[in-house]
């Protein structure tokens, strides 16, 4: 698999919380830190290092990423107690682990409003939902999606890493194809892109080009928050497995 990143402080936020991880092994990790003075960057960082730390050598299997966030989790939290500049530090988490071969498939955990996509087949799949209150009342039909993209609380998630002594991610299965790209990113840039915009640039360019477009887009609507982007293709060639849709792991 190949992957490029981008990450940018964006044209209002005066540091960069996000962290962006790319292990050789086949683990990508987005993470957008929150908190006091350098704090979300702390938090952000902590967690991409204890999963990368974690998953170093694990079995390929949703058991053994679930403790692996339990343990990034257990990191941030004892973090935050132990000094007093974190107090209150937090972090989302999008992890796409794709170890092995092709036919191994992914499997992707999600904490807070940072997101997973598959482009596959010329079609934008988005692999994960939000934990924020907008999004709960998108998929309860309280809102509308224009609606949503306008509201007041869209920045307030509901879960996030390190805030409590635990926390439960979603853990998601997919199977893996050639030509597959999947998109990893911060609400930096879905904030400013909705996914039709995100799927017409995804398809029309190569993953380098793409990102540097994502980027550019985000910023020229604004730009008010860090934006990360991690593309990964997976474009090895021979036979691929029949497709079928993501399934909820666990």
């Amino acid at each position: 698999m190949r992957a490029v990143s981008r990450t940018d402080t964006g044209r209002v936020r005066v540091k960069n919380e996000d962290a962006v991880l790319i292990d050789p092994a086949g683990l990508y990790i987005v993470a957008d830190g929150m908190g006091g003075h350098r704090a979300g960057e702390i938090a952000s960082s902590i967690a991409a290092q204890s999963l990368r730390r974690s998953l170093s050598g694990a079995p390929f299997n949703p058991g053994a990423l679930a403790e692996a966030v339990s343990l990034a989790n257990q990191a941030v939290y004892e973090a935050a107690r132990s000094r007093v500049e974190c107090q209150g530090m937090g972090t989302t988490i999008t992890l796409l682990w794709a170890a092995g071969s092709r036919g191994s498939g992914a499997l992707i955990a999600q904490i807070g409003d940072s997101r997973a996509y598959l482009l596959r087949d010329d079609r934008l799949h988005r692999c994960t939902r939000d934990h924020s209150i907008v999004d709960e009342m998108l998929r309860k039909k309280l809102i509308t999606p224009s609606q949503a993209r306008v509201h007041p609380d869209r920045s307030v998630i509901t879960r996030a890493v390190g805030v409590a002594s635990a926390v439960k991610p979603d853990l998601f299965e997919w199977d893996r194809q050639d030509g597959d790209l999947w998109l990893l990113c911060s609400d930096g840039l879905t904030d400013m892109l909705d996914d039709a915009a995100i799927a017409s640039i995804l398809r029309s360019l190569p993953p380098e080009q793409a990102a540097d477009t994502l980027l550019s887009e985000a910023l020229e609507r604004g730009g008010p928050d860090n934006i990360s982007i991690l593309l990964v293709s997976d474009a090895e060639s021979g036979d691929t497995p029949p497709s079928r849709r993501g399934k909820e792991a666990g």
